[in-house]
């Protein structure tokens, strides 16, 4: 990862460039336009936070794609061995693309919490 702080017209490249640019907040309006990322105070305690954000936001979205594909993996699991314990279907493909679909719907209030949606 490459990281990049900057002030100037001078740094605008290097920002632009880097993986995330950084401008401080007494950086030029070049800087801040190249910039991904600009700081609204002095000092760059901003970084921490924003570093801490960015991997809880990340932990969260990890933890919801690993539980999407959890829960497709037992609907199709059931999907299979559900005829082969009862004699039966247990889902009919109409009530499996519901289910589904509302899986998927219910994590919509999750996303908009986490400001994605």
């Amino acid at each position: 990862m490459v990281g990049m702080c900057g002030d100037g017209a001078n740094d605008a490249p290097a920002l632009r460039q880097a993986q995330i640019g950084i401008a401080v907040s007494t950086a030029t309006d070049v800087a801040k336009s190249a910039a991904g990322m600009a700081l609204t105070e002095a000092g760059l305690a901003g970084i921490v936070s924003a570093v801490k954000e960015g991997r809880l936001t990340f932990q969260r979205i990890l933890t919801d794609t690993l539980h999407s594909i959890l829960k497709k993996i037992v609907t199709a699991l059931l999907l299979v061995l559900g005829p082969v314990m009862t004699g039966h279907a247990i889902l009919t493909p109409l009530l499996m693309v519901i289910l589904m679909i509302a899986l998927d719907t219910l994590k919509i209030p999750v996303f908009a919490r986490l400001g994605i949606a």
